[in-house]
This record gives C-alpha cells, sequence and structure tokens, in this order.
C-alpha cells in the first residue's frame, strides 16, 4: 500500500516524501491525483519512535488521542483516514483500539510554581529549587534556531512625549543600565532591547491612547541570531526529527516549556511586576548564560510576536516614522 505527501497534511512528512521518493501517482487513500507517493512502510519508520514512548494500559488513551494531544499532529485528518493508515503501517487493529500511557513521567510543572514562590519570598539568588541546569539547557537546545544576519525586521515604538519632534535612530534602541527598569526579561539595571515583530504589535506594548503620537523604529539584525523560540513548544518540536532517547527527554520537559513560555507572556499588572516577574527574568538570564542572543515570546497585548535582544548591538536602527493611534480596543471577561 501506498500513501501520498497530501494525505496527513504534515509539513515534515512531505518534505521527508519529497526526498525519498521519485514515484509520481494517484492516491487511494485520500483521493489526490498526480502526487509525490511513497510505500506506507516509510510512515511506520516515521511513526515507531514516537510510539515506542507509550506502553498499554487500560486506564490512558487511544493511540490517535496521545498524537494529537502530545504532539498537535494529525489534528486536521478525519479519524477514519488515520486510522486506514495506522493499520496499514504495521499496527493493526487491537494496537488502535488498546489504551495506552507514556513510559515517561513529565516533570512537574509544580516544580516551577515551588521556584516562583522560593525566588520571591525566601532566597533571590541562589534559589534550591530551580529546575535542574543540564536538564534545562538540554531542553533550550531542542527550541535553537538562528535568524541569518540582515534577514527580518524588528520593530520598537516610543510615545512621544512633548511637541512633534521624531526621536533620532540612536535614542530608539534600549535605555541604558542605569535607567533599565525591571522588565519581563531583564532584571533591574540590566538593559535589554525589547523589539516586536510588526508595527502594530510594538505599539500595543507601549499601551498608548488615542490621539497619541509614537516613534515607530525599524531594526535590522546586523549579525545571526541563535534565539530560543518559546511561543510554542508543542508546535516547535517536531517529534520526527528526533530519536528516541531524545523524544524521552522532549516528553519529560513539555509541560515544564508551556509553562515557560507562559510565564513571558501572560499579562501582570504593574504592581505585581517587580516580583512576579522574578522567575522569568531568572530564566532568561540562564538562557544568556547558555550563549543565546535573545528569546522569542507570544505578546501578550498585540497580534504577534516579541524579541528579548540581550545585547543591543545586533540591531541596528535604519528608519524612524511616526504615527497617531486611531483606535484603541479594550475587552473584558470575568474572573
Amino acid at each position: 500500500m501506498e500513501f501520498c505527501e497530501e494525505c496527513l497534511k504534515n509539513e515534515f512528512i512531505k518534505e521527508s516524501i519529497a526526498v525519498q521518493s521519485e514515484k509520481i501517482g494517484d492516491c487511494n487513500i485520500c483521493g489526490s491525483d498526480n502526487v509525490r507517493i511513497i510505500d506506507i512502510g516509510h510512515l511506520h519508520e516515521l511513526l515507531t519512535p514516537i510510539l515506542d514512548l507509550y506502553i498499554v494500559n487500560p486506564d490512558g488513551k487511544k493511540i490517535i488521542e496521545l498524537l494529537r494531544d502530545d504532539w498537535l499532529l494529525f489534528k486536521n485528518i478525519d479519524n477514519d483516514r488515520l486510522l486506514e493508515l495506522l493499520r496499514n503501517a504495521k499496527y493493526g487493529d487491537n494496537n488502535l483500539e488498546w489504551n495506552y500511557v507514556p513510559l515517561v513521567e513529565q516533570q512537574d510543572v509544580l516544580d516551577w510554581s515551588s521556584f516562583k514562590k522560593e525566588l520571591k519570598h525566601n532566597n533571590r539568588f541562589f534559589p534550591k529549587s530551580f529546575p535542574n541546569h543540564d536538564e534545562l539547557a538540554s531542553l533550550m537546545s531542542y527550541l535553537s534556531f538562528v535568524i541569518e544576519a540582515r534577514n527580518q525586521t524588528f520593530y520598537r515604538a516610543r510615545i512621544i512625549k512633548s511637541g512633534d519632534e521624531i526621536y533620532a535612530p540612536e535614542n530608539m534602541g534600549a535605555p541604558p543600565p542605569e535607567l533599565a527598569s525591571h522588565g519581563r526579561a531583564n532584571p533591574f539595571g540590566i538593559s535589554y532591547l525589547y523589539v516586536a515583530s510588526t508595527e502594530n504589535t510594538a505599539v500595543s506594548e507601549v499601551r498608548p491612547h488615542n490621539g497619541e503620537r509614537l516613534a515607530i523604529a525599524r531594526f535590522n539584525n546586523l549579525n545571526s541570531l541563535k534565539l530560543v523560540d518559546l511561543r510554542n513548544p508543542r508546535q516547535t518540536l517536531v517529534p520526527f526529527r528526533y530519536s528516541e532517547d531524545s523524544l524521552k527527554n522532549i516528553y519529560k520537559g513539555l509541560a515544564l516549556l508551556e509553562t515557560l513560555g507562559v510565564e513571558l507572556t501572560k499579562p501582570v499588572s504593574q504592581d505585581k511586576a517587580p516580583l512576579e516577574y522574578l522567575s522569568s527574568q531568572y530564566l532568561c538570564e540562564f538562557i544568556k548564560s547558555q550563549q543565546y542572543d535573545g528569546v522569542i515570546y507570544k505578546s501578550s497585548l498585540g497580534d504577534s510576536d516579541n524579541y528579548a535582544i540581550f545585547n543591543e548591538s545586533h540591531l541596528e536602527c535604519h528608519e524612524v516614522i511616526k504615527v497617531k493611534v486611531s483606535e484603541t480596543k479594550i475587552t473584558h471577561v470575568a474572573c
């Protein structure tokens, strides 16, 4: 039996088939015509390291649920097609009917909660409950990616406080250390450059009022940037890329990685910020100690992403424009 590059709507599998198959034909599984097809054994090879993470247990979940919940795989594929592919990939009806649980336990996110509490109220500089350094460094390496030099534009906004004079490019970077207040990623007195991936997100981050005038700086990265991506670890970590041993380590730390991403994203009121930011600051200082240039995380105010760049000299401001805020929107939910 053969399946095609369109069957599972997964970019990694599509690219893998493109590399390993030279056969073009019609797919009997999804009905696609004139597509690249490959023997179903290829799917077996891709899935086996993932499925070997689980063992049969009546209190567990079906294989399909685990693939979707733990690894965000095949969420847009209907059950009938996925079941047909798995049956023919040597997993059989019995294997698909049984329930499974993971072989390894995920690191308890309560460990992170204990660390936050210790950092805020007991031990500011030498916390004993911080996750194991080697294990955390290993997890960060899976989320590492590089933006090549001059390959992306970044944005930073500042409110123009008086008059109409726009800020000069040299005044749109990070504040000097003596003026650096505590931030989501930086400790007090340590200056990071916060930038966004879009103009709208950069504007949202300064919380302007209607009618206010802002300066928006556009930056390019002079050097390649090695960053840690904390936006969506389950989506970023494509399990087909890793060996079984690596997958065990990744699975163990998945819940913790998601928690770290939330730490950098969640809204924090200004009166609580000095304490609430301590854990995310500690995390970013640890990431910096591992020779990364910064982190990327979701914006809690805008519709895109934010970057905390540890050394502002990696970016160069090449343009500053002036804009006027025409509309702000605020919504609310019960809490």
